[in-house]
C-alpha cells in the first residue's frame, strides 16, 4: 500500500508549524507567569525567550517546534514583553537548551515524552486499522488517544508512518486469507480482469475492460439510461456472488473495503499496473466489485425515488390534459344540445302563435279552424314535445323521458 494521507497539504503545514496568533492571543500565551511560578532561572536571554515561546505553543498545540519555525511576530512579541533592547537572533537558541527545555516544559504540565509512548502508539494504531473507523478518522482517534494519556503530540509523518505501516501488515494478512479462499479459476477470472485489450470485446463479467468500463454508474433516469445500467448491474452482481464468499473469510471493515476501491476507481491504470504484488491487486479487485455492488444498489434506490414522483406527475399532467380536452367536447356537444333545444321552443313557440291566429280571425268557419289546427298541431313527423324530450335526454345523465 502507498503512504497515507490523512489531510491535505495546506492542512499538514498547519499542523507542523506554530499557530498563527493575534495580539490578544499572544498576551494570554506568552507570558512569564510559568518562570515566577516555579521560580526559574535562565543564564542568558536568548534562552529565556526560547523558553517562553516554546511554553506558549505547547499550551496551545501540546507539541515542540524548531526555533527556525517560530514566528516573527511572536519573537519580537517576548522580546517587548522582557523589555530587551538589545539584538537577538533566535538561532541563537541551540539545541541542548531547547531540548532542557521541553523536558522541563512536559514536567511542568505533566505530560509524557512520544518517544516513550511510541510502542504503545503503534499498538493502538494497528488496533485501529481493524475497526470500522476510515484512515482520517483514525489519525484523529490517535490524536485524541495521546491527549487523553497527556503524551505529546508527534509531527504529522509520524502519524503516516505508523498507520501506513499498520495497515501494510494487516493487508499482509487479508491477502494471506483471500489468497487462501481463492479458488484457481477464481484467481485466473481476477487477473484477466486486470488487463486491458486494445480493442475490447462486447462488455461481460469475462471482458478485461470491465475495471474501466464499470468505474463510473450511469445515473441517467430515461428508460434507455436505466437499462444501460442494468445491464451493468447484471455484471457486477455476477462477480459480487462469485468472490463474495471470499472476502467474508478476512477481518476487514466495510470502511476499509471503500477505502480499497475509492482508490482503485480514483488511480490510473498504470497507477494500478505498478503494484507489484498480484495478490494484492486481487484484494483491490475484489474490494471493488463489492464496493460497485453496494453503490449500485443505492444508485437504484434513488432512482426509483426519482422515477416514481416523476411517473404521478407525467400521469396527472396526462390526465389533466385529456380532462380538459374531454370537457372541451362535452361543452361543445351540450352547446350544440342547446341549440337545438333552443330552436325546437322557438318552432313550438311559432306554432302556438299560428293557432291562436286561426282561433281569433273571422276568415275561417269554425269547422276549418278545427282543420287548419289539426293539421298544424298534428303532422305525421315528431311533435315538438317529442323532439324536445329527444334532446333532453342526450343531456340528462339518467336518460329520462
Amino acid at each position: 500500500m502507498k503512504q497515507i494521507n490523512f489531510l491535505k497539504d495546506s492542512e499538514i503545514q498547519k499542523f507542523d508549524l506554530p499557530p498563527e496568533l493575534t495580539d490578544e492571543e499572544r498576551q494570554l500565551v506568552f507570558t512569564t507567569r510559568d518562570i515566577l511560578d516555579h521560580n526559574l532561572s535562565f543564564r542568558k536571554t536568548i534562552t529565556k525567550i526560547g523558553f517562553i515561546l516554546q511554553m506558549g505553543y505547547f499550551t496551545l498545540k501540546r507539541k515542540f517546534f524548531l526555533p527556525y519555525q517560530f514566528h516573527k511576530d511572536d519573537i519580537n512579541f517576548v522580546i517587548r514583553l522582557l523589555d530587551i533592547k538589545h539584538s537577538i537572533s533566535i538561532s541563537e537558541y541551540k539545541k541542548v537548551a531547547y531540548n532542557l527545555h521541553r523536558k522541563l516544559i512536559l514536567e511542568l504540565n505533566g505530560y509524557r515524552k512520544f518517544s516513550e509512548f511510541k510502542k504503545s502508539f503503534i499498538q493502538e494504531a494497528e488496533s485501529l486499522v481493524k475497526t470500522s473507523l476510515k484512515p482520517k478518522d483514525i489519525f484523529y482517534s490517535l490524536l485524541d488517544y495521546l491527549e487523553e494519556r497527556k503524551v505529546e503530540i508527534p509531527k504529522y509523518y509520524v502519524f503516516s508512518n505508523v498507520v501506513s505501516e499498520a495497515l501494510n501488515s494487516f493487508e499482509s494478512i487479508l491477502v494471506k486469507q483471500i489468497d487462501k479462499a481463492l479458488t484457481k479459476s477464481q484467481k485466473e477470472t481476477l487477473d484477466s480482469l486486470m488487463i486491458l485489450p486494445s480493442n475490447p470485446d462486447k462488455l461481460s463479467s469475462n471482458n478485461p475492460y470491465l475495471i474501466t468500463s464499470l468505474k463510473k454508474p450511469e445515473q441517467g433516469i430515461t428508460p434507455k439510461k436505466i437499462r444501460e445500467s442494468l445491464e451493468d448491474f447484471y455484471i457486477i452482481q455476477d462477480l459480487h456472488f462469485t468472490f463474495l464468499p471470499a472476502i467474508t473469510t478476512t477481518d476487514i471493515s466495510k470502511e476499509l473495503l471503500n477505502y480499497y476501491a475509492v482508490w482503485l476507481i480514483k488511480a490510473e491504470h498504470i497507477q494500478f499496473e505498478s503494484i507489484s504484488n498480484i495478490e494484492i491487486k486481487r484484494l483491490y479487485l475484489i474490494a471493488f466489485i463489492v464496493y460497485q455492488f453496494r453503490l449500485r444498489q443505492d444508485l437504484f434506490t434513488e432512482i426509483v425515488l426519482q422515477c416514481v414522483p416523476k411517473y404521478f406527475n407525467d400521469t396527472e399532467k396526462i390526465v389533466a390534459t385529456q380532462f380538459l380536452n374531454q370537457t372541451i367536447d362535452q361543452n361543445s356537444q351540450k352547446k350544440s344540445r342547446f341549440s337545438n333545444i333552443r330552436n325546437i321552443i322557438l318552432s313550438s313557440k311559432q306554432q302556438m302563435t299560428k293557432v291562436k291566429e286561426i282561433i281569433i280571425s273571422n276568415n275561417y268557419q269554425d269547422t276549418e279552424k278545427v282543420e287548419k289546427i289539426t293539421q298544424l298541431l298534428f303532422k305525421k313527423e315528431n311533435s315538438f314535445q317529442d323532439k324536445l324530450l329527444e334532446e333532453l335526454s342526450k343531456i340528462d345523465p339518467f336518460n329520462i323521458k
